[in-house]
């Protein structure tokens, strides 16, 4: 990562509409809309709204907020400790949209071929296909997995504490090495 600002958690908002966080990072600090939140090798959302002195980042348990992403056959537990290298390393498998559902304790990835290998505790990483995340990031990982007849049904558990959280770093998607 080339270029990157720290930004502290002022705000948390959690409801069955919307999931964002405000961050003391605005315009004058050189931020951007659709600049990536992430919290080490994890995304945290995008930022959706800019103001002078602060802004809105759209978390990606946030209905609106999709992500472009792949299963990584890889248990999500290795990559939480072994970080940025074993992300590298993991073996990425099926290709899918990750989706909010407005819960911070679970998301949705669709989209993904009932022809493909998906397990219980599998990664779940952002693929880089599209115009806002980068590649490689961690998503969350696999709790269920149900194959339907041409899509599996896939639950995942975020591998952050939105609750918790209290600093995130904003990059533009161009800036990751």
């Amino acid at each position: 990562m080339r270029n990157g600002y720290i930004a502290q958690i002022l705000a948390r908002h959690f409801s069955s509409s919307y999931q964002f966080f405000l961050v003391d990072a605005g315009s004058c600090q050189g931020i951007k809309k659709d600049m990536v939140a992430l919290y080490c090798n994890n995304i945290v959302g995008r930022v959706a709204e800019v103001y002078p002195w602060y802004c809105k980042v759209c978390l990606i348990t946030d209905a609106d907020c999709k992500v472009a992403s792949s299963v990584a056959k890889t248990p999500a537990d290795t990559l939480t400790k072994k970080g940025l290298t074993a992300i590298a390393l993991a073996k990425v498998g099926a290709s899918g949209i990750h989706e909010g559902v407005n819960d911070t304790t679970r998301t949705i990835m669709r989209y993904v071929s009932h022809l493909e290998s998906v397990d219980v505790g599998d990664a779940v990483l952002s693929s880089g296909e599209g115009l806002v995340f980068p590649k490689g990031f961690a998503l969350g990982k696999v709790v269920a997995a149900d194959k339907g007849e041409l899509f599996y049904t896939i639950t995942i558990k975020p591998i952050l504490d939105f609750n918790t959280l209290r600093y995130c770093t904003l990059i533009s998607k161009e800036d990751v090495a």
